[in-house]
């Protein structure tokens, strides 16, 4: 057993079957992710099989970049990005409301005192 080209050691979260068939991973973790290859032989021939794992999780991090003061009449845009594993959606709230931008990012084209509050920002996958 291969582990993005390198051999797949036993550890107490890696544990190989006895005839060395198949291995178990518990708890996985992120670090998990990646191509892992079996190959397997008898006097007559070998043959190798590739499987991409792909570990799935957060959102995580999620944190919110952009200037918190600004002048009256300026455009702003405030940046939302998390760690994932798919990629993650956002939506925008503005002092607790719905805002409907589902994007990364809320800009706002000319700022005014209406602009002044909270700004939060929800991270999601699936």
């Amino acid at each position: 057993w291969m582990k993005d080209n390198s051999p797949l050691s036993p550890s107490n979260s890696i544990i190989f079957s006895s005839d060395n068939r198949s291995v178990s991973i518990s708890p996985v973790q992120r670090s998990d992710s990646g191509e892992y290859q079996c190959t397997y032989s008898n006097p007559i021939s070998s043959e190798m099989v590739k499987l991409s794992l792909i570990i799935n999780y957060g959102p995580e991090d999620v944190s919110i970049k952009g200037q918190n003061v600004v002048d009256l009449g300026v455009r702003v845009s405030l940046s939302c990005s998390a760690d994932s594993e798919p990629s993650a959606s956002f939506s925008w709230k503005f002092n607790g409301s719905d805002t409907g931008v589902t994007t990364d990012t809320f800009t706002i084209d000319q700022t005014d005192f209406t602009h002044s509050g909270d700004y939060e920002c929800t991270a999601l996958n699936s």
